[in-house]
C-alpha cells in the first residue's frame, strides 16, 4: 500500500499482482511524508505520535475520537489507529485511518489498484506461499485443495469497494502494465519514469509458473473453477477474464 501525499494517490495493494515491485519502484520518487507499506514500523510510529500530537492540539480530532468512544466499532477503530496497517489493508481500513488526519481526505486521493486474471493469480499465489521452485515439487491435488481452502475466506471486493460503493479510480491490468502505467504517467498521477523503475523491479518472475500448462492444470478442477468464478465475479466480469 502507498499513500502518496506528493502525487495525491493511494495504491491499494492486493495479492500476487506485482505490488511489491510497484512499491519498490515508488521508493525512487517518494516524499518523506509518504507512507509505504513495506515499512510497518514507520506506521506504528506515525500512527501513535501523530495521533497524540493532534489529539492534544486539535479539537476536531478530540471530538472524532469521543464520537467513536462508546460505539461497538471503537475497538476496531482504536486498533486501526495504534497498529500497523499491514501490507494489504482493505479500502475501508485505509479510509478510517485517514479520517484521523484532518489534512488527508480519502475522497481527494486518486485510488489505484492492480488486477490480474484470477486463475493466473492463484497459481502464482500457491507457488509463492509453498516456495515451489521445481516442477518436481508441484502437485496438482495439493494445489487444488490449498486454493479451495484459501478461497473460503478470500474476498477481493474489500480492496475495490467500501460498503457497496466502488472506490477505485484507475485499475492497472497485470496483463497490460506498460500501457496502463504510462497512461497514469501521462495523466501526472504517477511520476514520469515510473514504468522504467517498475519494469526493472518486476523482472524477477517465478520460472516454474511458465513451465506449467495453466490450461491443462485447470481443465478438470471443476469445483475450484466454480469457486473462482463466484469469489472473483467482479474482476471476471469487469475485465472480461476467462479461464485459460
Amino acid at each position: 500500500m502507498i499513500i502518496s501525499k506528493k502525487y495525491n494517490f493511494i495504491f491499494i495493494r492486493t495479492t500476487k499482482v506485482a505490488s511489491s515491485s510497484f512499491n519498490a519502484a515508488y521508493v525512487f520518487f517518494k516524499d518523506k511524508k509518504d507512507i509505504i507499506s513495506s515499512n510497518q514500523n514507520e506506521y506504528k510510529l506515525f500512527n501513535f505520535f501523530n495521533f497524540i500530537k493532534e489529539f492534544v492540539k486539535n479539537e476536531k480530532r478530540r471530538k472524532l475520537f469521543f464520537k467513536h468512544l462508546f460505539k461497538k466499532s471503537f475497538f476496531n477503530t482504536f486498533i486501526s489507529l495504534f497498529s500497523s496497517l499491514g501490507l494489504h489493508p482493505s479500502a475501508k481500513r485505509i479510509k478510517k485511518y485517514l479520517e484521523y488526519d484532518n489534512n488527508l481526505l480519502f475522497k481527494n486521493f486518486t485510488k489505484i489498484a492492480i488486477v490480474r486474471n484470477p486463475w493466473s493469480k492463484f497459481l502464482s499465489f500457491y507457488l509463492y506461499k509453498n516456495n515451489i521452485n521445481s516442477l518436481l515439487d508441484f502437485d496438482k491435488n495439493k494445489f487444488n485443495f490449498y486454493v479451495l481452502d484459501y478461497l473460503k475466506n478470500y474476498n477481493p471486493k474489500i480492496f475495490y469497494f467500501i460498503e457497496d460503493e466502488e472506490i477505485i479510480d484507475f485499475y492497472i491490468r497485470f496483463e497490460n502494465f506498460e500501457n496502463d502505467i504510462k497512461q497514469l504517467e501521462t495523466f501526472k498521477i504517477l511520476p514520469k519514469g515510473f514504468f522504467e523503475k517498475f519494469s526493472n523491479k518486476n523482472k524477477k518472475i517465478n520460472k516454474i509458473s511458465k513451465k506449467i500448462n495453466i490450461k491443462e492444470l485447470y481443465t478438470d478442477l471443476h469445483e475450484l473453477n466454480k469457486k473462482i468464478r463466484t469469489v472473483c465475479e467482479f474482476e471476471i466480469k469487469k475485465f472480461n477474464y476467462k479461464q485459460p
